[in-house]
């Protein structure tokens, strides 16, 4: 139980700073073509953080 709520906490740690790091401008064009917010989590923010998410996840 202890290394579950361990590997929990580091897991959402650094899917934080992965979240942190993406690219806004690719958030704002979406964002100035219209795009609504499921449209811009789709195609701006989940194919910038998909890799780093599968890859702690793997290595987790």
């Amino acid at each position: 139980m202890a290394i579950s709520i361990h590997s929990i906490g580091m897991l959402s740690k650094l899917y934080a700073e992965a979240m942190e790091e993406i690219d806004p401008g690719q958030v704002e064009a979406l964002r100035s073509t219209g795009a609504h917010l499921p449209q811009t989590l789709a195609l701006g923010v989940v194919p910038q953080v998909m890799p780093p998410f599968v890859g702690l996840t793997l290595y987790r």
